[in-house]
């Protein structure tokens, strides 16, 4: 069975840098919504989809 993003998140990298951000108000409620739904932080929810974005990009998780 695949390890879900949040379950991967907790046995990686520590976090150790910092990154805010703007976004619209409808963006951020959306975020907040998702996080309540997902029974994660709004911070979660950023990560797993700037993740999901940077893959396509070429961004590699593992460092490989």
């Amino acid at each position: 069975m695949a390890l879900s993003y949040y379950e991967r998140e907790r046995i990686g990298a520590p976090l150790t840098d910092e990154m805010y951000f703007r976004c619209q108000k409808r963006l951020a409620v959306w975020i907040r919504t998702c996080a309540l739904i997902e029974e994660t932080s709004p911070s979660a929810v950023v990560r797993r989809l700037l993740h999901v974005a940077a893959e396509i990009e070429g961004y590699d998780p593992d460092g490989a």
